[in-house]
């Protein structure tokens, strides 16, 4: 589960993750429901009324991992990390100096 904060709107997104793409949107509904019946229990004393939007609904596609972007950022961090070790090498003097 992923929730994420709108700063522009008071609006919470629930992201769900499953091996399918079904039991990703059930889980996400899931989410959403318990928190929507946490905050009408709780309206009395906080005065904040909680309601759903939209429902989720099943990708047509995995939407993650991205192997081309996740192979690229290995490589790129791998060829970045190498170039900085050997500039922070000390220098090697040269023999008979």
């Amino acid at each position: 589960m992923r929730v994420t904060l709108s700063a522009a709107a008071p609006v919470i997104g629930i992201t769900g993750s499953a091996s399918t793409p079904e039991s990703a949107a059930e889980y996400a509904n899931a989410a959403a429901g318990a928190f929507i019946a946490y905050g009408d229990a709780h309206r009395g004393e906080t005065g904040v009324r909680v309601a759903s939007m939209s429902s989720a609904d099943a990708p047509d596609r995995p939407t993650t991992p991205n192997l081309p972007l996740s192979l690229a950022v290995g490589a790129s961090s791998g060829v970045l990390l190498a170039g900085l070790a050997t500039g922070a090498r000390p220098a090697r003097k040269a023999v008979g100096t």
